[in-house]
């Protein structure tokens, strides 16, 4: 089977003084889509979290379909507030209009843009299921989409020459999907050491090279 690298992914978790949690990841990808080829994804987001691991606000920026298009929220309870700009120049007037304000949001969720979870979360455990928000950029604008997330073994993952354990969890955009749409093998810190999503009959592996600690 052929391979080819199609970009890079980095994530930076910040504990803050107060005990919060600030994640940011910059995604640089290359994806085919069906009668338009390769186009190039840009993701920026930030997402704090609270100290109970729940969600506290969140921001994406992308320019992948060459304007910049920004999508940010705020959780209150158990709804997610959502406000977006630059969806009238990429999509069309009205798009703006296409995007919900308000989205159920219940405290098993998590947020996701594919790249979870992360060092010094909740632990994971053989059987953990929980229920993880996308938003979907489309024709429509940003949509949501709620997938499946479950723990479904314990496993030895080959990473960078040596054995290590790790949970494997699987995302089904349905619970009864037979196939997964992202698969994950994460170590016993919850480092995300491998990630693998599938997208218009394509397999796309992202490997952890390369784990710091910033001073």
């Amino acid at each position: 089977m052929a391979t080819e690298k199609r970009g890079t992914v980095e994530s930076l978790f910040q504990p803050m003084p107060n005990g919060t949690f600030r994640l940011r990841t910059k995604v640089e990808l290359s994806l085919t889509v069906p009668h338009l080829g390769a186009i190039a994804m840009n993701l920026r987001t930030e997402v704090n979290v609270d100290t109970a691991y729940q969600l506290s606000d969140f921001s994406i920026t992308s320019n992948s379909l060459g304007y910049p298009i920004r999508l940010s929220g705020m959780r209150r309870g158990a709804k997610l507030l959502i406000s977006t700009t630059g969806l009238s120049g990429a999509l069309g007037r009205g798009a703006e209009n296409a995007v919900p304000n308000e989205i159920n949001f219940p405290r098993d969720m998590t947020l996701a843009d594919g790249f979870l979870p992360y060092p010094g979360g909740t632990k994971l455990s053989v059987g953990k299921k929980w229920l993880v928000q996308t938003m979907e950029l489309g024709l429509q604008g940003f949509q949501p989409q709620t997938a499946f997330a479950r723990v479904e073994r314990r496993e030895p993952r080959l990473w960078q020459g040596r054995e290590v354990s790790c949970h494997v969890v699987e995302i089904r955009r349905r619970e009864s999907d037979e196939l997964a749409w992202h698969t994950l093998w994460v170590n016993e810190e919850g480092v995300l050491l491998e990630e693998q999503m599938a997208h218009d009959k394509l397999l796309y592996t992202i490997v952890l090279e390369d784990q710091r600690v910033l001073s």
